[in-house]
């Protein structure tokens, strides 16, 4: 692999692949999870009110809620990857593609907010810091 210039990263011992690689196939499966997640709301707000059209949601409503989830996740996903070894790669690698999915989404004042506010949430919830500091 080094002969092709490519930075692999061993994750946790388990795993070793590119931090690029490592990045996209996390946003893809992110946004999968949104999809989902969007499927399921969209299928309760159906169940409770049955006129509810999910074509009259604003498309930047689905782009602020994809945006939301993905931050959510990642900072989820950072806070308990806290003691791996090149996590300042993988975050920055991360950051910059999500401030293209929101640059292409004309959301990045949006994206700037919720970044801004998910890691609070989080660091508020001691729940989080009693389970990682139980293992």
């Amino acid at each position: 692999m080094d002969e092709h210039d490519i930075t692999r990263h061993n994750y946790g011992g388990k795993v070793e692949i590119s931090c690029k690689k490592f990045v996209t196939g996390l946003i893809e499966l992110f946004d999968d999870l949104a999809d989902f997640a969007l499927s399921r709301l969209y299928k309760r707000f159906y169940s409770v009110n049955s006129d509810f059209d999910v074509e009259k949601l604003p498309p930047a409503d689905v782009d602020h809620f994809k945006l939301t989830w993905y931050v959510a996740l990642r900072e989820l996903m950072f806070f308990n990857m806290a003691d791996q070894a090149r996590l300042e790669d993988i975050k920055e690698a991360f950051y910059a593609e999500m401030e293209l999915t929101a640059a292409d989404r004309k959301a990045a004042p949006f994206l700037f907010k919720v970044c801004s506010a998910i890691p609070k949430i989080i660091t508020r919830n001691i729940d989080f810091f009693r389970a990682r500091d139980a293992e």
